[in-house]
């Protein structure tokens, strides 16, 4: 099991060496989709330690966006991380297995689109999403694995 900073780390340095730009939404997306991925080809192990929450635009990892807020909506650039101190993540081979193939199929599909899939009803987000009256976002709702892993077992099946 991993940090989901370390693990969006991985997809960042992906897309700089294939100079393919992510957002934090495209990133916030990638990593959960990884997860997801990963609990159904696993049988339920975690990839990250980390909760995903549910917020507005999809299932987000409170420290992912703390790391990367900075970008906005704007593309996650060499040029302001901090290059100084290189991090290298020892992922066993299920982890970059699922990475690369979560990279491979979602690397040219937008933040919006992607959140739009995580949006469909019945989906794990659309069960525990809750903004109040004001239509903001009850802060800290959780999504847990146990439902996100029905979402990717299902999607899986499919693709069988």
């Amino acid at each position: 099991m991993y940090k989901a900073t370390d693990i969006a780390h991985v997809f960042v340095q992906k897309s700089l060496e294939e100079r393919i730009p992510v957002t934090q939404m495209q990133l916030q997306k990638m990593v959960y989709f990884a997860h997801g991925l990963y609990l159904a080809y696993t049988g339920g192990q975690k990839l990250v330690e980390d909760t995903f929450e549910a917020w507005k635009f999809g299932p987000v990892v409170p420290g992912i966006y703390e790391q990367y807020r900075l970008f906005g909506s704007s593309p996650i650039t060499e040029s302001l991380l901090d290059t100084t101190h290189p991090v290298h993540i020892d992922l066993n081979a299920e982890a970059q297995q699922v990475i690369d193939e979560t990279w491979n199929a979602l690397k040219n599909i937008s933040g919006i689109q992607l959140s739009r899939w995580t949006h469909e009803t019945g989906s794990a987000w659309h069960a525990y999403y809750r903004p109040n009256t004001n239509g903001v976002v009850e802060a800290g709702i959780q999504i847990p694995d146990n439902r996100i892993i029905e979402d990717f077992k299902q999607f899986l099946t499919e693709e069988a």
